[in-house]
């Protein structure tokens, strides 16, 4: 079934599979969009076995894939929310005065809302039974609402990537693992000393809002004062996050651009953290901690990892 626009019920386009869990999203002739999955992230050649999440700037749909969203209640009581910010102040010593500079809590009102989750469909380059590659996302679990609500939007994204999309059962190669993800980019090792990392990092904050970038450049600081070993950018639905590593112990922080999100600590090997979906890192069971964007978070950095003995730059040996 050819699908070309939105759908309202996901359950009309869902006759002729009834309740299944492998219901498949695919666009036949990816030959024919070469330039849109390009831009995606896509390696030309197309490569099979390549895998991304499309960045949120694709569409309404992309953006709940990749972000998700929030559902807003309107009717309760407006609750007090935080939102970091710099703040400068003079400090009195004396007769001389002292200009202070530091990252403060900012209370504002708002209605209470739910976040929802990212769906974090990732697209992925497939070869059908003919050779011709394909773009593929599923299987999704026709049985729950949870499974037909990711469906709908994934149906919703094909439509607004590459204008249209069929629904399959069994495509030939939909289920083979995925040999290479392209969610991360990362800083070679040994070329890339923290200066250099630090110049990249802050092209990427200055594409954040201009009144968040001194808070951003303040975190990014207190991580880069324990010179991370390793370095990687995020790229497509992973573009608002950097994830630094210290190799050994093994702990990687993924650290989010946007101010009032968190630190996501993961304790692997890199190659395992990179094969996870988003899904997976932002799901609770995946992560080993979370360093809440409060004023706190300079202090439960300190304490992580003094925990883990890792040192800031200069710092002396206790032992």
């Amino acid at each position: 079934m050819l699908i070309t626009k939105r759908v309202k019920n996901v359950d009309s386009v869902l006759e002729q599979f009834g309740k299944q869990k492998d219901v498949n999203v695919v666009f036949p002739n990816a030959t024919s969009h070469e330039n849109r999955l390009a831009s995606l992230g896509f390696s030309i050649p197309f490569v099979a076995g390549e895998a991304l999440l499309p960045a949120a700037s694709f569409g309404r749909a992309a953006r709940r894939n990749a972000n998700g969203h929030e559902i807003v209640h309107r009717d309760q009581p407006k609750e007090t929310r935080y939102h970091q910010i710099q703040w400068t102040w003079t400090e009195r010593h004396g007769t001389d005065s002292v200009e202070r500079t530091g990252i403060k809590d900012r209370p504002y009102y708002r209605y209470p809302r739910t976040k929802v989750l990212p769906y974090a469909v990732e697209i992925a380059m497939q070869t059908n039974s003919a050779g011709e590659f394909v773009i593929t996302s599923g299987p999704f679990d026709a049985t729950n609402g949870d499974g037909r609500a990711s469906l709908q939007n994934t149906i919703h994204m094909y439509v607004d990537l590459f204008g249209s999309c069929v629904l399959a059962r069994n495509v030939q190669d939909a289920h083979q693992i995925v040999s290479r993800r392209l969610n991360w980019e990362i800083l070679p090792h040994g070329e890339w000393p923290w200066e250099r990392v630090r110049e990249s990092i802050g092209e990427v904050i200055r594409r954040t809002k201009p009144n968040e970038q001194p808070v951003l450049q303040a975190r990014f600081d207190a991580l880069g004062a324990y010179r991370p070993t390793f370095t990687a950018t995020g790229q497509g639905g992973f573009s608002k996050y950097i994830v630094h590593g210290w190799e050994p112990p093994g702990i990687y922080l993924l650290e989010s651009m946007e101010v009032n999100n968190a630190t996501y600590v993961l304790k692997d090997q890199w190659e395992a953290v990179s094969a996870m979906t988003k899904a997976q890192i932002l799901g609770a069971n995946a992560h080993d901690s979370r360093l809440i964007h409060r004023k706190e978070w300079f202090g439960e950095l300190e304490a992580l990892m003094a925990h883990n003995g890792i040192k800031r730059n200069g710092e002396a040996d206790s032992n």
